[in-house]
């Protein structure tokens, strides 16, 4: 009998001494030093990792200081340029998500830092002028949409299938130098 002395814990405690019906990978994959590296902060991670946290931010300064640099300037609409920024994203995610399969992960991830770099300079000098701001807010988006999915095919390239996971889990967290509030 078990513990408490009933049949359902000797049922339980039976289940722990049976084989485990997983197959051998499977089962490797889950045990400590098994299938994957087990590494913290693979190598592999690093550099994209750094630029993707650059990219964000060139982000976090458009989402902070776009509406206050317009009001400032006198240019307004900053909400309608932000919602341009936003719209572009998501827009180009959708119609251009493969761009980096098609020209190399490397090639997008430099022209999308370009056009995103690009873009902050264009809100910035606009001055008064909302509509270059706009076309700077929609330039980032541009760049700012496919600057993600790029590095992250440049992670998974340089990297054993096994890991593909983690890495592409781990990358992304190197833009947080801080805990966000």
């Amino acid at each position: 009998m078990g513990v408490r002395g009933d049949r359902a814990t000797d049922r339980r405690a039976g289940a722990l001494d049976r084989p485990d019906p997983r197959g051998g990978a499977e089962r490797a994959a889950l045990e400590p030093g098994g299938a994957g590296s087990g590494r913290l902060l693979p190598s592999e991670a690093l550099r994209p990792g750094v630029a993707i946290g650059l990219g964000s931010v060139g982000f976090a300064t458009l989402a902070g200081f776009l509406v206050l640099h317009l009001q400032a300037s006198g240019a307004g609409h900053g909400t309608a340029v932000f919602s341009l920024f936003a719209g572009t994203v998501v827009a180009t995610r959708l119609l251009t998500g493969r761009l980096p399969d098609r020209v190399g992960a490397a090639r997008a991830a430099v022209a999308a830092s370009g056009a995103e770099a690009l873009g902050l300079v264009l809100i910035a000098l606009a001055g008064g002028s909302w509509p270059m701001a706009a076309a700077g807010a929609i330039t980032m988006g541009l760049g700012f949409s496919v600057l993600y999915p790029a590095l992250a095919l440049i992670v998974v390239d340089r990297t054993d299938e096994r890991e593909h996971g983690a890495l592409v889990s781990t990358y992304p967290c190197l833009r947080w130098t801080k805990r966000p509030a």
